[in-house]
């Protein structure tokens, strides 16, 4: 039984979200826990109530929640008619950050899925900022990011992007590994050409990822420094047709670093294919 993480705050990208893992994972059987989150800052759907204040509006906040979640979780089994599906609602008072948090910590979640931005339609290069928060402070939990209007399509495959500066083991790589299996999904592992050779501490990384990577007949590629990391990523996923894209986020990772480059502020270049982000354990 595997145990997905979705926050939605009811837009269509958040649908899309879940709708996207619901069919990653048609043949496993699985429990989606539908988050919401609400605050004093959270608007009212309903401009009548737009006034009340304290522990009234609070009251009407967590109904809002509430069938909003039944809502969302009428028409999912509308839409996906899997009994290997199960649907959990969880409604709750306080940031999104802290809720997903929680749950993280008291529920044996495998994955979060994520819409890539919300309501607010935020112009970042890859993701809206509740996105990025998630990714920077989630800890342990991989974050599958799916972009907004992505429809499903089988992935065929799969690039995992990295500097091989930092050692990978099965347990970090596990939701790839997974993937590979599932779907018989080709891997291109792919480097950023900062520098003319790799050292042997690189070279020992890159064998082994080799070595986990196997089934997936990886291949590998070096992309041109554009003097953007983000701008060769996306020249990348756009030449070789990727289908999915993974990275590892840790402190002094590439994805790290990557997330602090001007130009993800700078260039709207939405990211167009799923993310997966694997966190290490601490």
């Amino acid at each position: 039984m595997l145990h997905m993480l979705v926050p939605t705050d009811f837009s269509n990208n958040a649908y899309n979200a879940l709708f996207y893992g619901t069919q990653l994972f048609a043949a496993e059987d699985c429990t989606f826990y539908l988050i919401n989150t609400y605050t004093e800052l959270t608007p009212l759907r309903t401009p009548k109530r737009i006034k009340k204040k304290g522990n009234v509006l609070i009251r009407l906040l967590e109904e809002q929640s509430e069938e909003g979640l039944q809502e969302v979780y009428h028409k999912i089994v509308r839409d996906n008619e899997n009994p290997k599906h199960r649907y959990q609602l969880l409604s709750k008072q306080g940031n999104l950050l802290k809720g997903i948090t929680d749950v993280v910590l008291n529920k044996p979640i495998d994955i979060i899925i994520a819409g890539n931005k919300g309501h607010s339609k935020t112009k970042e290069f890859f993701w809206g900022s509740n996105t990025i928060r998630m990714i920077t402070q989630i800890k342990d939990c991989p974050i599958l990011t799916i972009p907004a209007a992505s429809d499903f399509e089988q992935p065929k495959k799969i690039a995992f992007v990295t500097d091989y500066k930092h050692p990978a083991d099965a347990s970090l790589l596990k939701p790839v590994l997974e993937l590979i299996s599932t779907f018989e999904l080709s891997l291109q592992l792919m480097h950023i050409n900062e520098e003319k050779h790799l050292n042997k501490y690189q070279e020992s990384n890159r064998n082994t990822l080799l070595k986990y990577f196997s089934n997936g007949k990886p291949s590998l590629h070096w992309m041109p420094y554009y003097g953007s990391k983000a701008a060769a990523i996306h020249l990348f996923l756009e030449e070789l047709k990727t289908d999915l894209l993974t990275m590892v986020y840790n402190e002094h990772s590439f994805l790290e670093k990557l997330l602090r480059e001007p130009v993800i502020k700078e260039v709207n270049l939405n990211l167009k294919v799923p993310f997966l982000i694997l966190k290490e354990n601490n």
